[in-house]
């Protein structure tokens, strides 16, 4: 899909006004999703540094377009301006004033410290849903302290069941705690504004990015807390079920075998040739197949070996076992596939065109998506105020604002 113009706004939230205070990834990425259900999203960025994730990754444009923010922030309107500065500040009130819903991702206390609390706020605006986002939450010994995607995936736990047995621990490859923290204030955020059209007041949502890392252990927590165990990295197989992994093909290829209930065992085991498999009491349930991987894996590894990646892709699709080749990056968003989900969008802006991720919501009343590029820093300050009727006291552009 290519997108080259900011086209109106169609989706569910067409018509509700977000200002965004967030930064880095965790908030844009739920504000990212509020735009493209059709959300009117207002960043508020210091007018000379900017949103950070400006100035981290790769630039693609100039030196203020890298690759985060890009493909974070597309279809938001930039409005520069400095939340120290009182002149600015009053401004900001104002902003807020008219808008349905608020979410930043400060630690707690700065905003009260602005005068930009909740309690403060919703004198003004009663019906405000106001999204903060923390680290490590706000209350407890570590809530004053910065957080990030790595330090989240070190303290819940999520690096240590990922790499190989025996290695030291392997950070994701994506940073998938600010995403998912990104996805529950998103979720968060839709619950708060349902509640509110329903007649319902407004109200503070908190998410904290230590609970969010924490839910990804969904499965895990009862085996660690109830029984006692402990969850060690599993590499390319999973610490719970058997077969569940990649294998290597004969051509050197990854294969993935999903073969995570009983059905698909056994016609995984008969795909192979080795129907003796299902006679062996070691391996007659998935307990016991963990139990026994180490004397198991070998030889469905070797068996695998003995033909070709796309050969195994197709047996496996035949009998309807979940299964699908290791793609690079690369080639995951180059496959036909991704391209029929719309995964993945082209969007023209003034300083260059940009692929970015769709909306994976599809609603078939109000339908979503990017309308439009990242914005440039500020680019939006005055058509913003203007557009709402604000005004905003003196220019100081030359002073560290």
């Amino acid at each position: 899909m290519n997108i080259t113009e900011r086209p109106e706004p169609t989706g569910p939230l067409a018509g509700l006004r977000v200002i965004d205070f967030s930064h880095a990834l965790a908030g844009p990425f739920a504000t990212m999703f509020l735009s493209d259900l059709g959300a009117e999203v207002i960043k508020i960025e210091h007018p000379r540094r900017g949103d950070g994730t400006r100035h981290m990754g790769q630039p693609l444009f100039g030196p203020k377009d890298t690759d985060y923010f890009v493909s974070l922030n597309r279809g938001k309107e930039s409005v520069g301006l400095n939340l120290k500065d009182p002149a600015d500040l009053r401004v900001v009130k104002q902003l807020v004033a008219s808008c349905d819903a608020l979410v930043h991702n400060y630690r707690p206390g700065v905003m009260e410290r602005l005068g930009l609390g909740y309690d403060e706020l919703r004198a003004e605006r009663p019906d405000l849903v106001y999204v903060a986002i923390s680290g490590y939450g706000e209350v407890g010994e570590m809530s004053a302290l910065g957080a990030n995607d790595i330090a989240m995936q070190a303290m819940a736990g999520l690096m240590a069941t990922t790499g190989e047995p025996g290695e030291p621990p392997l950070r994701l490859g994506v940073s998938l705690v600010d995403m998912t923290t990104g996805l529950f204030a998103l979720a968060g955020t839709l619950s708060a504004l349902l509640h509110k059209a329903r007649g319902g007041s407004g109200q503070r949502v908190h998410v904290s990015m230590l609970a969010s890392a924490v839910a990804l252990l969904t499965n895990y927590i009862p085996s660690v807390l109830t029984q006692g165990k402990e969850i060690a990295p599993s590499g390319r197989e999973h610490a719970q079920l058997v077969p569940y992994q990649a294998f290597q093909a004969g051509d050197g290829g990854y294969v993935i075998v999903g073969a995570f209930t009983q059905s698909f065992w056994v016609s995984f085991a008969k795909i192979l040739g080795r129907s003796d498999l299902l006679d062996d009491p070691r391996f007659a349930t998935n307990s016991l197949r963990v139990t026994h991987r180490d004397v198991l894996i070998p030889i469905l590894e070797a068996e695998m070996r003995k033909r070709p990646r796309d050969a195994w892709l197709a047996e496996l699709t035949k009998a309807d076992i979940p299964t699908a080749p290791v793609h690079s990056v690369r080639e995951a968003l180059s496959h036909p596939q991704v391209s029929a989900v719309d995964g993945v969008v082209e969007i023209d802006g003034e300083d260059g065109r940009a692929w970015v991720t769709g909306l994976p919501i599809q609603l078939s009343a109000t339908p979503g998506g990017p309308r439009g590029a990242a914005p440039r820093l500020g680019e939006h300050t005055e058509a913003v105020l203007n557009r709402l009727g604000i005004t905003r006291e003196g220019d100081d552009e030359d002073t560290d604002r």
